[in-house]
C-alpha cells in the first residue's frame, strides 16, 4: 500500500477514533442522576418534610390540650373542694375555668385543622412517591441503555486506536511526521476557529472542507 492510499485510511481512522471519542464523552455526561430524577427526589423530600412538621404540630397541640385539660380540673377542684371561698374568688376560678375551657376549644379547632393538613400531606407525598417510582425506574432503564451503549462505544474505540497505529506504525517516519503536525494544526483550528494557516503552497483546509492533503 502506498503512502497515500496509507494516509486516506489512517485518516479514515482517526475520524472514526473522533467519532467514538466524542460518542463516548456524550454517554459519560448522560451517566448518573438525571435532572428529572434528582427534582422528584427533591419533591418527595420537601413533602416528607411537610407531612412530618404537621405531625409535629399535632403533637404539639395535644399536648397543648392534655396541659390546659389538667389546669381546668385543678381549678374546679378548687371550685367544688368544699372550702370556704369567698364570692369574690369563686367568680375568679369560675372565669378561669371558662377562658380555659375556650382557649382549649380553640386549640382543638386548630388540631382538627392540622389532621385535614395532614390528610392533605398525605396525599402529596404518596403522589411524589409514586412520580419518584416512574422516573426511577425509567432511570434505571435509561442508565442500563446507556451502560450497553458505552461498553459498545470502548469496544469499537479500542479496535479503531489499535488499527490506526498499527497503520500509522508502516508509514515513513518524515511522513507520519508530517501528516501528525498538519492534524494537530488541524484540530488547533478547530477549536480557535480562526482562519486556516497556509504550510508553504499547501492550505490546510478548513472544517468540514474536506479532507488533509498530505501528499502532493
Amino acid at each position: 500500500m502506498n503512502d497515500a492510499r496509507t494516509l486516506l485510511h489512517l485518516q479514515n481512522l482517526d475520524v472514526e477514533v473522533e467519532t467514538c471519542e466524542a460518542a463516548l464523552a456524550d454517554v459519560e455526561a448522560n451517566l448518573g442522576d438525571s435532572p428529572e430524577l434528582l427534582a422528584a427526589r427533591d419533591a418527595c423530600e420537601s413533602a416528607r418534610r411537610t407531612l412530618d412538621a404537621l405531625r409535629a404540630r399535632q403533637r404539639d397541640l395535644e399536648y397543648e390540650v392534655d396541659s390546659l385539660t389538667a389546669r381546668i380540673a385543678a381549678e374546679e377542684k378548687q371550685m367544688y373542694d368544699g372550702r370556704g371561698r369567698g364570692a369574690r374568688e369563686l367568680e375568679g376560678l369560675r372565669r378561669s375555668v371558662d377562658a380555659l375551657k375556650a382557649h382549649r376549644s380553640e386549640v382543638e379547632d386548630r388540631i382538627l385543622d392540622t389532621m385535614g393538613a395532614i390528610e392533605q400531606a398525605q396525599v402529596e407525598l404518596a403522589t411524589a412517591e409514586a412520580e419518584l417510582e416512574r422516573v426511577e425506574t425509567a432511570w434505571r432503564a435509561s442508565q442500563g441503555d446507556l451502560l450497553g451503549r458505552r461498553d459498545e462505544i470502548r469496544a469499537q474505540l479500542a479496535k479503531a486506536k489499535a488499527r490506526r497505529d498499527h497503520l500509522a506504525s508502516t508509514l515513513d517516519r518524515a511522513v507520519n511526521a508530517r501528516y501528525e503536525d498538519l492534524r494537530q494544526q488541524k484540530r488547533g483550528r478547530e477549536r480557535n476557529r480562526v482562519k486556516p494557516p497556509v504550510l508553504g503552497n499547501e492550505p490546510i483546509p478548513a472544517p468540514g472542507a474536506g479532507r488533509l492533503q498530505l501528499i502532493p
